[in-house]
């Protein structure tokens, strides 16, 4: 969760226990692999994740509005080379790239029985991974259910929990502080939804 902290007016990035184990898990993974993916539900928080992640390790960090940004002067059937294009720019100057939201670009291309170019994505995955096992570099991806088999034959892949208690109480006590939430009851409120996301809680 997103905390504003008054002293110096910029957000402090607090996570729940799940999400903990997930960056935890990425962390271990960068030593030993120079790919890793990161799933979870929607409203798990994939993006705060690798928010936190990319303020302990830096680098870049990549979402779905930049590519939008380089789609939109492409041609509607080049959007898998302009994925390619924006992560092996960043990858060049960078050692650590962070791509959040892939899962939304490969989504569309995946399933997708009417797309002309229905399984194309396994050639730009193929080369970004190849690019930065040669050089050394780290590249995270976040995803959904599905990525590119070139990517799952090759990275180190973690994904968030399903909240639990634990992560009910952090989430709201995050948004609202601890004194307001103490009176809360948590096990409960998980007993009666337990499968609240972020969004919803």
């Amino acid at each position: 969760v997103w905390i504003r902290n008054m002293q110096n007016d910029k957000y402090d990035i607090i996570l729940t226990p799940a999400q903990a184990h997930a960056r935890s898990a990425l962390a271990h993974g960068l030593n030993v692999s120079s790919i890793c993916a990161l799933s979870g539900e929607g409203g798990s928080g994939k993006s705060v994740v690798l928010r936190h992640l990319h303020r302990e390790i830096g680098g870049a960090f990549l979402n779905i509005a930049d590519l939008l940004d380089v789609s939109s002067k492409r041609h509607p059937l080049s959007l898998e080379e302009a994925l390619f294009d924006v992560i092996l720019a960043a990858l060049k100057q960078h050692a650590t790239v962070i791509a959040d939201d892939f899962h939304v670009l490969f989504d569309a291309f995946c399933c997708n029985a009417f797309y002309p170019r229905t399984g194309w994505m396994e050639a730009p995955a193929l080369a970004l991974c190849s690019y930065a096992i040669e050089t050394g570099k780290k590249l995270i991806l976040s995803s959904g259910a599905n990525l590119p088999n070139a990517i799952v034959q090759r990275s180190i892949r973690t994904s968030i929990p399903r909240f639990r208690v634990e992560d009910y109480a952090s989430l709201v006590s995050g948004w609202l502080g601890s004194d307001a939430a103490a009176s809360i009851q948590f096990d409960k409120i998980y007993r009666f939804a337990p499968k609240l996301n972020a969004h919803q809680l």
